[in-house]
């Protein structure tokens, strides 16, 4: 359980009570100018501009080369910062991708921290923002030379924009990487009540519950997170299903955790555009991914269904999990 520990750290922090209404912004308007096939916008990735542009055909943020080197070279993005490759769909077509997450982003009155983007190698454009960027505060609509963000009537006592918290989010991570799980839930708590966590805080809230053995909260949590996203994120949808997995398994739930696991290799399958017949031929490598086929295998083991859980460790060893290659071999399973 204690696997994805600095793991889940660098990966998420590249990643509301229920009783408390999801929160709503006053509408923003961020104006547009027409160039070739985008629409113009300027955006302030950690405190510089960076010329942009709005198309709702891309995943959240994704920046060309030069760009990216632009803004290490000057200091604005650490190259610590790229955390590993990715996958994504973008115009029906499947584009390698860096990944790395920018520290603050502000569009027009927007500001929005911990930001996953990609970095393609491919991109000509400078940065490129797709509608999925802005899902913190609600609808987004694009109309003619201007993008509406936002309710037009804020609810009540809405959050302001900002983040007045930053201490509290830096003692939640600092915990999470020094491995003081529970404390760095208790924080992770804290601003959740708040209604503090965007999209990717909340994921890594929920994975810390994992961490900290707090199964329980772990699966009502990423039921609720799946609610609100799934389907934005398909890194995030499979970390959240694969720890769901991981809980149900400290639970004794067997099929939950089977269903689980199940979900969470759809997930991953989906994102890397690769099948179970690939993985049998040997032509996908992936220990995260065979973890949770490792996984499933003991769930279908508990299940009473042998013959599944052969299958599924013996795809977990083709896949380079280290423990089903050993079992593997210690057992001759082939």
């Amino acid at each position: 359980m204690k696997r994805i520990s600095i793991a889940v750290a660098s990966a998420f922090a590249v990643l509301l009570a229920t009783a408390l209404p999801y929160p709503s912004f006053a509408q923003s308007v961020i104006p547009l100018s027409r160039e070739g096939d985008y629409d113009r916008l300027t955006a302030v990735v950690n405190g510089v501009g960076v010329k942009a542009y709005y198309t709702d055909e891309t995943w959240n943020v994704s920046l060309s080369p030069t760009t990216f080197l632009f803004l290490a070279e000057n200091g604005y993005i650490s190259y610590s910062d790229v955390k590993g490759n990715a996958t994504l769909r973008i115009k029906g077509e499947n584009v390698p991708a860096m990944t790395l997450v920018i520290r603050e982003m502000r569009v027009g009155d927007l500001v929005i921290k911990d930001m996953p983007a990609a970095l393609i190698r491919t991109q000509t454009a400078p940065m490129l923002i797709g509608p999925s960027a802005f899902s913190l505060f609600g609808a987004v609509e694009k109309q003619d030379d201007r993008l509406l963000v936002g309710e037009e009537e804020a609810v009540e006592g809405s959050i302001p924009l900002g983040d007045p918290i930053d201490e509290t989010k830096k003692l939640a991570q600092q915990k999470l990487e020094d491995g003081d799980f529970q404390g760095a839930a208790d924080a992770f708590s804290s601003l959740y009540s708040k209604g503090y966590l965007n999209m990717f805080t909340f994921c890594q809230y929920c994975l810390t519950l994992a961490l900290a053995d707090r199964y329980e909260e772990n699966i009502s949590k990423s039921r609720e997170w799946l609610s609100r996203y799934q389907g934005r994120s398909a890194v995030s949808d499979y970390w959240i299903l694969d720890s769901m997995g991981d809980s149900a398994m400290k639970l004794e739930r067997w099929a939950d955790a089977d269903s689980y696991y199940e979900k969470a290799y759809a997930t991953e399958c989906e994102l890397y555009n690769t099948s179970e017949e690939a993985i049998s031929k040997g032509e996908f490598h992936d220990e995260a991914l065979g973890k949770t086929l490792f996984m499933r295998s003991r769930a279908q083991a508990r299940l009473g269904s042998p013959y599944k859980s052969e299958h599924y460790v013996l795809l977990a060893s083709q896949l380079g999990y280290a423990p089903a290659v050993e079992f593997c071999q210690k057992y001759g399973i082939k």
